[in-house]
């Protein structure tokens, strides 16, 4: 899979971007675990945790 570089700040409302501590919903995925989530102004944002555990990225914002 090949992602892009997240942006760090939320592109709606310019709040920084950091690792989700509320999930609204996730799964688990042959890549590791995905959960969805929203800024704070409501705006979507995808996160992978891959399953070598390292540090979770996003993945669409």
């Amino acid at each position: 899979m090949t992602t892009s570089a997240p942006a760090e700040h939320c592109h709606r409302c310019d709040r920084p971007i950091t690792p989700p501590a509320a999930t609204a919903a996730g799964h688990a995925t042959s890549e590791g675990v995905v959960r969805y989530t929203r800024c704070g102004c409501g705006n979507p944002q995808i996160w992978l945790t891959p399953v070598e555990f390292d540090a979770a990225r996003l993945l669409h914002r």
